[in-house]
């Protein structure tokens, strides 16, 4: 009775292990519980079948409870910090557009004018929004290993998070409401991105990954303008040419990158409809821009890390049979 027990225990047990590797273990085990069965031992051979069926499949850094406590804290650390981070690179990227703005051509061109204040706010934000980016591949080297699901829905959230609590903190609370369903479809889309980038990253694919990534994340942002300009126009307004206080829906898929590099010269979006439309969706481009790189690059360090994880437990378990 006690072997056939000890028989059940040991196939659970095995079964929580890799394919490659499970005969080889499970063979081994039973080799351990016949030592103890001619010795006649039957409570340490209960008490073994049952350790190995309760135990963790392995004590590899990657599994072992221990060695996971300095990676969970890092990846808490870097999922909660990151958002505010990008949300404080995106005002310094438009406090320093501020100081490059000149009050002469203003006056003189103030089309030129709108159009290099809105590209040199982009350009700086850009920039810190990119070495922000540089330092998350970095930590996610040493991050938990995470599917794709698991992983977009952690980045995403905290940061629809930040900018709801950054909104309601620091504008006219009618403002985040304005905004709420942009950033619900802005947060939804990106966790759908993250998806598809990080599952490609884990299959090899990096530049599809980013090419992905990047085009989906403008895709999202760009309809999540729209969204917020849809709702907030009475229809009356959405005319061709467009007229205070109205903007013209002719141009609607190039709203976002008319805020963020200025009205076309000549074409595109009116510098009208331009300022209509910064003022009504306030400073989610910018924070969207701010974001991206940074939760692209995680998401692809980490599924890359990821995608390789179990072939290398393999290999490390089966050179420890070995």
């Amino acid at each position: 009775m006690v072997t056939r027990v000890c028989a059940a225990l040991l196939r659970v047990a095995a079964r929580r292990w890799p394919a490659e590797i499970r005969a080889d273990l499970h063979r081994e085990w039973q080799a351990e519980l016949h030592v103890l069965a001619e010795q006649g031992r039957a409570a340490p051979m209960l008490a073994y079948a049952v350790s190995l069926a309760l135990s963790r499949p392995a004590a590899d850094p990657v599994l072992d409870r221990s060695s996971m406590t300095g990676p969970v804290l890092r990846t808490a650390a870097f999922l909660l910090l990151a958002p505010p981070a990008a949300t404080v690179a995106a005002g310094l990227g438009l406090w320093l557009m501020s100081l490059t703005a000149h009050d002469g051509l203003l006056r003189t061109r103030p089309d030129l004018a709108l159009h290099l204040r809105e590209a040199t706010a982009a350009l700086f934000v850009t920039c810190f929004a990119v070495l922000l980016a540089v330092l998350a591949a970095r930590l996610a080297r040493w991050g938990v290993p995470a599917g794709p699901l698991p992983l977009a829905i952690g980045l995403v959230v905290p940061c629809g998070i930040t900018v709801a609590m950054f909104i309601a903190t620091f504008m006219q609370s009618d403002k985040l409401w304005r905004v709420l369903p942009e950033l619900v479809l802005w947060s939804a889309g990106m966790v759908g991105v993250l998806w598809l980038a990080a599952r490609a990253a884990a299959l090899g694919h990096l530049r599809l990954a980013w090419c992905v990534g990047l085009l989906g994340a403008f895709v999202v942002a760009d309809l999540g303008v729209v969204l917020t300009v849809l709702n907030h126009t009475p229809v009356r307004y959405l005319v061709e040419g467009g007229f205070e206080p109205g903007v013209s829906g002719t141009w609607a898929l190039l709203w976002l990158p008319m805020i963020l590099l200025g009205p076309g010269l000549g074409w595109g979006p009116s510098q009208e409809d331009v300022l209509y439309v910064g003022d009504l969706v306030e400073l989610s481009p910018y924070l969207f821009l701010a974001f991206t790189p940074y939760l692209l690059a995680y998401a692809v360090a980490t599924a890359r890390r990821s995608g390789h994880g179990p072939a290398r437990l393999v290999g490390d378990q089966a050179g420890r049979i070995s």
